[in-house]
């Protein structure tokens, strides 16, 4: 889908992130709805589009309609609210492109793009909010017998550290170079938290090969995206940045699509989903791999960036352990990936945590990073995930091309 002259991203903004008490997942989503549009020179009543996510601590059976109540948005002025179920999907690509295709349309002129959620220090405790998402699996072959998210993840990486030469070294520093990105991050969850590879491999064991430092975290925290036409934009008080393009991959590519992890054909779709998401983002961007300045990508797992980075075709099947081992996270394109600290150490409050992404993407083509700012970068890749290892969202941000 190219989106190019249509739409860009003028405002974004967060709540308070990590460990944050007596906040309800409302009161978070609108901290950060308010902020995105202070960023942008906007108020509640320039939008005339919203897009949320459901709360898994506090759900609500029509969700965008009663955050649009508690924001105070004006019924004369809304012209669309929508509140995506497709989780994970949706806050690392696909809100976007939703946002953007309202905008495209003329349906709206400003579209309000909201996460949110309280899953560490929701009044119901950690443990209940940890439940709730635990139990959203397939409810007839995966929830009966327990099989829990870090445990189906598990089981991918368990055979890809089988076939190819990855080892437990290769995934700690992962998750050690994300520390040191968070290190830089004030509002980070795991800020002044960094860690060693040793530290990783002493860690708990979660799911094997998985440690507790190879899982991602479990936070408070919401994020916020003003989408708004192009023409409006150079009007407004940021650098816009244009969504080019965005494609997502349902199911495994050249298969069929499935929200069932027993369907999928083999355990390789992280990188075949990947691959085909990336290629069709960027041929309809009309760019190549080589353009890309800043790179973010979904890493609920340590083991996981290495999969994305074969698929994107920074090296090939298998060869992701070799790559890190290298250097790559540390040069080039590398240094500019998941700037923020990513689901591992900035922030990730359920499916909320992939708009983060967008988020720092377009805080580095602005050139307003915290961290390893890409100078003069124009190009930013997004590379989303979503459902049951199923969906794979992929997204191009671009300035003054």
């Amino acid at each position: 889908m190219n989106l190019r002259e249509r739409s860009a991203i003028v405002g974004v903004g967060e709540s308070a992130l990590g460990v944050v008490p007596n906040r309800s997942s409302h009161s978070l989503a609108a901290e950060a709805a308010l902020n995105a549009l202070a960023d942008a020179g906007l108020t509640k009543a320039d939008v005339d589009g919203l897009i949320t996510m459901p709360s898994f601590t506090e759900p609500r059976t029509r969700h965008a309609l009663n955050f649009a109540q508690y924001l105070g948005l004006h019924s004369d002025r809304m012209q669309w609210i929508s509140s995506s179920m497709h989780g994970s999907t949706v806050s690392s690509g696909v809100g976007i492109h939703e946002a953007c295709m309202a905008v495209a349309s003329g349906a709206c002129e400003c579209v309000l793009f909201v996460t949110a959620d309280n899953l560490l220090s929701s009044g119901t405790g950690r443990d209940a909010g940890m439940t709730l998402l635990a139990n959203n699996r397939d409810p007839e072959f995966e929830n009966p017998y327990g099989t829990l998210i870090a445990g189906t993840f598990a089981l991918i990486a368990q055979r890809y550290m089988h076939d190819y030469d990855v080892t437990e070294e290769d995934l700690a520093l992962v998750t050690v170079a994300l520390r040191r990105r968070a290190n830089h991050q004030p509002k980070a969850h795991m800020y002044g938290k960094p860690v060693t590879v040793e530290d990783v491999l002493a860690s708990p064991m979660i799911a094997s090969p998985l440690r507790r430092l190879n899982c991602s975290l479990v936070s408070d925290g919401a994020c916020a995206v003003v989408v708004t036409t192009q023409e409006r934009a150079r009007d407004l008080a940021q650098r816009a940045v244009v969504v080019e393009a965005g494609v997502c991959v349902y199911g495994d590519a050249g298969g069929f699509v499935t929200d069932d992890l027993g369907q999928l054909p083999h355990l390789g779709t992280i990188r075949t989903g990947t691959e085909a998401s990336s290629r069709r983002t960027l041929g309809s961007a009309g760019l190549t791999l080589g353009d890309v300045d800043v790179l973010a990508t979904y890493d609920p797992f340590s083991f996981y960036p290495l999969m994305v980075f074969e698929g994107l075709g920074y090296c090939g099947p298998g060869e992701g352990g070799q790559l890190v081992r290298s250097g790559f996270l540390d040069s080039g394109v590398g240094r500019h990936w998941n700037t923020h600290g990513g689901l591992l150490a900035y922030c990730h409050p359920g499916t909320a945590g992939g708009l983060f992404m967008i988020v720092e993407a377009v805080r580095q083509l602005r050139g307003q990073a915290v961290y390893a700012q890409a100078a003069d970068s124009s190009v930013a890749l997004i590379q989303g995930y979503g459902a049951n290892k199923g969906t794979f969202p992929s997204t191009v941000l671009t300035v003054d091309r």
